[in-house]
């Protein structure tokens, strides 16, 4: 997913043919191995790091950077600790655990982890 550290600005980590990537690593088609590696998505998504578990990069419920700016949070279904923004999203791609997830409604006061 987006490794804006490692690979640089905007970049994503994928590997080529990996079930478990999330959407930004859709579509990619040039690759050099096998394993993860540095590629520039093709698609662009509202929530980077759908799917995955964000709660050890963010380490609180809500808004964060690392699941993408402005519009996704990191949110677990039915947690009632999660924040506001959290409540009344529909689109979960799992339960386990803190997933990055597109919020259904802004709300005026936020925090950010």
């Amino acid at each position: 997913g987006i490794c804006s550290d490692f690979c640089g600005e905007g970049n994503a980590c994928c590997r080529k043919g990996a079930s478990n990537d999330p959407p930004e690593c859709a579509k990619i088609t040039d690759f050099w191995t096998n394993h993860h590696e540095c590629v520039k998505p093709v698609v662009q998504v509202e929530v980077n790091h759908f799917a995955q578990d964000c709660w050890e990069r963010c380490q609180i419920g809500g808004d964060c950077k690392w699941c993408g700016s402005g519009s996704s949070a990191c949110c677990r279904k039915n947690s009632t600790l999660d924040p506001p923004e959290c409540q009344g999203v529909v689109d979960w791609p799992t339960d386990r655990h803190h997933t990055c997830v597109r919020p259904v409604k802004d709300v005026e006061v936020k925090h950010e982890g």
